[in-house]
């Protein structure tokens, strides 16, 4: 006799009525969980009774699943630009559902924007990694199928879904000229604003002779603004390049043309070096169009480097130790500079820089002649470190208040380091760390006439420093237009 019963036990069951054979097959018909026995019962002997047994119970669950759910999709690809035959990245699927079913995608690949009719490239794995050995636009999609597995009533159920449609484009290689100029003519109409150049992520550069000529020549005839980005190079990429970016394309109108399409530039880690070439020319000096400039590697901003980049608006060198004579000379919309390992700042290094602010030079040992003659936006300098300030460093800079931190030892001060013309006010805070004994009495010092007398009065005569025309540095005692009236020095200490 078999039992069924709402209890994991045997002992609760009810009896069901006709059901006596070895098997039984339960109903499906209502929801819920129901627990089975069966009890076996001997035939009797002569004048006797028969043996009775009771099994375990066994569970039986129907569920109600009219269909599985729809599985949550999306898609995402890290990057969706690439040049024939560059190293893709994985686009990545995501599948979820709450109905404990297993999920199942297949990558296809499509000529057309949707997310039918493509071409099976892939099943079983959340990532597909697309091809870039044809040019071309090309679009991917996944279908995730979910599926629960039979439940006694219906069978296996199945639900599936087409992803989002992930636009890949293939442009032609530019690791030579015909390739470059495929890759910018593909670029159609973009690229012709300077405010909108194409990001251009140079792996090589052509380096035999001429090679730079028939860079810029390409850009000069495709007339494409671009952000040139060469410190992603593959290792080897530039083996043959020299570590000296000293280029003066003379020899091309075209190319001098090109390099005036230029908007940003950075260099690869094995250039160490920007400097002229053998004309004397600025290495940069006809980027007419460039806005910000880096390089992962240089060590020395040589002579002239950017002198008279007047677009040029920020620059990235964090491993320059030298910035050489005239390096930024006239660059006036420079106001964005990163040096933190510059040792020596040259002769007119920022000079005329009319919209640099702020510099911060923690390891500047050496601030020479007239660096920062004309930066008259310039507000606040930090100079920890620095041993000398070279003659009129900070002529003419600052408007109507400056302020500068000095180190704890008093540096070697030249004569006008902060000299005025005509009737200009300035007042300059000299910060200096606590403790500091060697710049003298702290306290405020004014040049209210054409005398250094009264402004270096009180001992603020620190060791070391050098009178030179009858004063100690910040104003000199001449009848040049620069004099030394309207000047006040305020001397304080800081923590």
């Amino acid at each position: 006799q078999w039992y069924s019963g709402a209890e994991n036990n045997t002992a609760n069951g009810s009896a069901i009525e006709g059901a006596t054979e070895a098997s039984y097959t339960p109903p499906t018909t209502e929801l819920g969980v129901v627990y089975y026995y069966v009890t076996v019962t001997s035939l009797p002997s002569a004048g006797g009774a028969g043996d009775a047994a009771t099994s375990s119970a066994a569970c039986v669950e129907v569920n109600n699943f009219v269909n599985a759910a729809l599985p949550s999709l999306s898609i995402n690809a890290n990057k969706t630009g690439y040049f024939a035959g560059e190293s893709a990245e994985p686009i990545v699927a995501a599948a979820a559902v709450t109905d404990g079913g297993r999920i199942t995608i297949t990558w296809y690949k499509n000529g057309e924007n949707s997310n039918t009719g493509g071409a099976s490239v892939s099943a079983g794995n959340n990532e597909y990694t697309p091809s870039t050995q044809t040019v071309g636009t090309f679009y991917y999609y996944f279908t995730a199928v979910n599926t629960i597995p039979d439940n006694g009533a219906g069978g296996v159920k199945t639900q599936t879904l087409a992803s989002a449609v992930q636009e890949i484009r293939v442009d032609p290689s530019i690791r030579d000229v015909a390739g470059l100029e495929a890759a910018l003519e593909n670029f159609g109409a973009a690229g012709a604003d300077k405010e909108a150049p194409v990001e251009l992520p140079l792996p090589v550069v052509w380096t035999d002779e001429g090679g730079w000529d028939a860079l810029f020549e390409t850009l000069a005839k495709a007339q494409k603004y671009v952000e040139l980005n060469m410190s992603a190079t593959p290792v080897g990429g530039l083996s043959a390049l020299p570590a000296d970016f000293s280029y003066y394309c003379g020899s091309s109108d075209d190319a001098k043309t090109g390099k005036g399409y230029v908007v940003s530039f950075a260099l690869p880690a094995r250039i160490k070096q920007i400097s002229y070439n053998n004309d004397y020319k600025s290495a940069f000096g006809d980027f007419d169009a460039i806005k910000t400039a880096s390089g992962v590697g240089v060590k020395t901003i040589g002579y002239e480097a950017f002198e008279g980049c007047a677009t040029l608006e920020a620059v990235d060198f964090p491993l320059a130790v030298t910035i050489g004579n005239y390096a930024f000379y006239g660059c006036a919309t420079l106001d964005a500079v990163n040096f933190p390992l510059a040792v020596t700042i040259g002769y007119q290094a920022f000079y005329d820089c009319k919209k640099l602010d702020a510099v911060d030079f923690p390891l500047a040992v050496t601030i020479e002649y007239q660096a920062f003659d004309g930066c008259i936006s310039l507000k606040t300098v930090n100079l920890p470190n620095v041993g000398a300030i070279g003659n009129r460093a900070f002529q003419g800079a600052g408007n109507a208040a400056f302020v500068i931190t000095l180190g704890q030892t008093a540096p070697l001060l030249s004569e006008a380091i902060f000299s005025r013309s005509g009737d200009l006010l300035l007042t300059v805070t000299v910060n200096i760390p606590d403790g500091a004994s060697s710049y003298g009495t702290v306290g405020e010092y004014s040049s209210s006439s054409n005398s250094t007398t009264a402004c270096w009065a009180n001992g603020f005569r620190g060791a070391g420093w050098v009178a030179i025309n009858d004063g100690f540095g910040f104003i000199q005692n001449s009848a040049s237009a620069y004099i030394n009236q309207n000047i006040t020095v305020v001397l304080q200490t800081i923590q």
